[in-house]
C-alpha cells in the first residue's frame, strides 16, 4: 500500500516539474508594409527621358501572408487592403500588423493585388496618377490597370536591412515592393539595362492623350497598344519584390505564356 502511494506521488511530482518546465514560446509582432520605393516617393525620369511625378499609386492589396524560415509557421493578414503608396513616408505604408506571432525569422511573403469591388476605382487592381513631362510637354495621366497577380517572394527579403525576424516583445516587419522602372524605365541606367530593355516607358501612354491629358484602361491598352501589350504585362508581373528579391508570379489574370 506505501509503495503504491509513493508511486502516486512521484508521478504528480514529475507531471508537476514536467509542466513547469515547459518554456512557453516567445512572442512578439509582425508588421506588414509595402513600399514604391524612390520612384514614387521622389519621382524619376523614365528611359526615354520623361520626368515622372505620381500623386496616387494604388494598389489593391490581398491574400497576404508569411512562411516561417523554417517553414513550421505561417502568419496571415486577413482582409482586403487599397493601399496608396504615395501617402507613405519615401513610399512605405504600413498595410497591416499581427500581433502575439512566435517570435522567430519570417521569409516566404506572399501576397495579390486583386481588383476593388467598390468605390471610385471599382473593377481596377492597379491605378497610377501623375504627372509626365518632357521638353516643354506636360501630360497628366490615369492609368487604370484590372490585371490580378498573386506573387511568392520565395528567399524573402533582400536589401541592406534586416527584415522578418521578431524578437521577444518587439515588433518585426516584412515588405511587399514595387519596382515602377519594371514599367517605365529608368534613364539613369544603361539602354542595355534590364529595366529598360524590359519596359515600354511613357511614350507607351502618350498615344492615349487627348487635349494633354492621358485616362486608359487595361482594356484599351490590350486594343488599341497591341504593339507594347505583352511587354506591358510582363513588366507589371516583374516589378513584384521584398527589398531587391525577386518574386514569382504563381497566379495572374494573364498566364505568363501569354507574355
Amino acid at each position: 500500500m506505501r509503495l503504491k502511494v509513493l508511486l502516486i506521488v512521484l508521478s504528480i511530482t514529475v507531471f508537476v516539474f514536467s509542466c513547469k518546465s515547459k518554456t512557453p514560446a516567445e512572442r512578439g509582432n509582425l508588421r506588414f508594409v509595402a513600399n514604391g520605393e524612390g520612384f514614387v516617393a521622389n519621382g524619376f525620369t523614365d528611359k526615354t527621358g520623361w520626368k515622372i511625378e505620381f500623386t496616387k499609386v494604388i494598389v489593391n492589396l490581398t491574400d497576404i501572408s508569411v512562411l516561417s524560415k523554417d517553414g513550421a509557421i505561417t502568419v496571415n493578414l486577413p482582409g482586403v487592403f487599397p493601399t496608396d503608396l504615395k501617402k507613405g513616408a519615401d513610399a512605405t505604408v504600413s498595410v497591416g500588423e499581427v500581433q502575439n506571432v512566435n517570435a522567430t525569422e519570417y521569409r516566404r511573403l506572399k501576397w495579390s493585388v486583386k481588383r476593388m469591388t467598390e468605390g471610385e476605382y471599382n473593377g481596377f487592381s492597379i491605378i497610377l496618377v501623375g504627372t509626365a513631362e518632357k521638353a516643354g510637354k506636360k501630360f497628366n495621366f490615369i492609368v487604370k490597370l484590372d490585371e490580378e497577380i498573386t506573387w511568392d517572394a520565395k528567399n524573402g527579403y533582400s536589401g541592406e536591412k534586416v527584415k522578418g525576424i521578431v524578437k521577444k516583445d518587439q515588433t518585426g516587419e516584412v515588405e511587399m515592393t514595387f519596382h515602377w522602372d519594371h514599367v517605365f524605365g529608368d534613364k539613369t541606367q544603361a539602354p542595355t539595362h534590364h529595366v529598360n530593355q524590359g519596359s515600354v516607358g511613357f511614350d507607351y501612354f502618350v498615344k492615349f492623350a487627348k487635349n494633354n491629358i492621358v485616362v486608359v484602361t487595361q482594356a484599351e491598352l490590350k486594343e488599341k497598344g497591341k504593339d507594347l501589350y505583352k511587354k506591358l504585362i510582363n513588366a507589371i508581373h516583374n516589378m513584384g519584390h521584398s527589398g531587391e528579391g525577386h518574386a514569382a508570379v504563381v497566379a495572374s489574370t494573364t498566364p505568363a505564356e501569354a507574355h
